[in-house]
């Protein structure tokens, strides 16, 4: 009875990671048009929530669903999909989609956890520096910012998002932050 139900659970988990590359095939293509076509991207989450009842532990439908709803400007369900996928599996990347959709939805105390939360699993993790970067800019702790955004930069020299926020704070790459206040260029992710 048991070798037959991880059997089952084997085949749930197959079929559902196809219908996650099928939605993401899906979600691309929708998002190559302009303006992006939401009726490609409401398909697509159809998908992937099929493809969570075949397997709720499969972090990245719920990743893919996070980044859809944020396609459709849909914050409350992109956050809660993100969360999801972090609560199956805490790892650095999924973390960085948390920190992300916390920035976008204006909300840089929760993405400041979430960015040291994966820093935590993967101390060299360029994208999580950049991303907590930003909520510290958001946040006026712009030295903070500016040391963040160099060490995303020493991980990654290539980061241009990372450059770009650096540059926003006037600060320079590789130059000491000395700064008062916020410049109203817009931070890059």
């Amino acid at each position: 009875m048991l070798a037959a139900q991880a059997q089952a659970a084997v085949g749930n988990r197959a079929a559902s990671v196809k219908l996650v590359n099928e939605a993401e095939q899906m979600i691309e293509h929708a998002g190559q048009r302009d303006p992006i076509d939401s009726t490609g991207v409401r398909a697509a989450i159809e998908k992937l929530k099929t493809a969570v009842q075949l397997d709720p532990r499969n972090d990245a439908a719920y990743v893919d669903l996070g980044f859809s709803y944020a396609l459709l400007k849909e914050p409350a369900p992109a956050v809660d999909m993100y969360t999801r996928a972090v609560r199956i599996n805490p790892s650095a990347a999924n973390f960085k989609e948390l920190a992300d959709i916390y920035l976008r939805v204006g909300n840089p105390e929760e993405a400041l956890m979430a960015a040291n939360a994966g820093l935590g699993k993967d101390e060299r993790n360029a994208g999580l520096y950049n991303a907590r970067g930003m909520a510290l800019t958001d946040l006026r702790r712009f030295d903070e910012a500016a040391r963040d955004f160099r060490k995303a930069l020493e991980i990654d020299p290539s980061m241009d998002a990372a450059k770009v926020n650096l540059d926003a704070l006037g600060s320079g790459y590789g130059g000491r932050s000395t700064i008062t206040k916020k410049k109203t260029a817009s931070p890059a992710q």
